[in-house]
């Protein structure tokens, strides 16, 4: 079913992309505004798994940097992972920012700089467990907004990030399907 809806979506980006755009991205990434982005989705793995997870494919956990992002990163994680039980979509998908360094001080491990533009969910970040929570998440319970959790445990997938390669507008692409 999700390999179904992923062709789906991906052969539609695939078109829309390259009609409206000019970012291109590897087989399974998703293009936007110059970016490509990937959903891993094959085991659940901690934050520094994430990190490295990411890194193997040349690539960081996603820098949410607009409201347009973080828009379309919902999008698609809500039309991908849908609820696997009872009421409740238990996906999460680890994001690039930490506050590991000063409790309360989120930065882009990717780029060191503090957040400038932020989507917590009401109460968040809240740091419970005892002052644990120093890794943001994008948490399919709470409708995909961005929650704090405990970094070493094993409850998110991936979300890469990596910059994409210009079409030259188009010219000499063909998109099939």
């Amino acid at each position: 079913m999700v390999v179904s809806v992923l062709f789906g979506i991906l052969t539609f980006t695939a078109i829309h992309t390259t009609k409206a755009s000019s970012t291109c991205c590897p087989d399974s990434w998703l293009p936007f505004k110059g970016s490509c982005y990937q959903f891993y989705d094959e085991d659940k793995v901690d934050w520094a798994e994430a990190v490295s997870i990411c890194r193997l494919k040349n690539s960081d956990l996603v820098t949410v940097e607009t409201e347009y992002e973080s828009k379309f990163l919902k999008f698609f994680a809500r039309k991908l992972f849908k609820r696997d039980s009872g009421s409740r979509n238990v996906t999460a998908f680890w994001l690039g920012a930490s506050d590991t360094d000063i409790d309360g001080i989120w930065k882009w491990v990717s780029t060191d700089e503090e957040l400038t533009y932020t989507e917590w969910d009401v109460s968040q970040p809240n740091n419970k467990p005892d002052n644990k929570e120093d890794c943001m998440a994008l948490n399919g319970a709470y409708d995909f907004n961005w929650h704090d959790g405990v970094c070493k445990q094993r409850v998110g997938y991936p979300l890469c990030e990596k910059k994409g390669t210009s079409d030259n507008g188009g010219v000499g692409m063909q998109v099939i399907g």
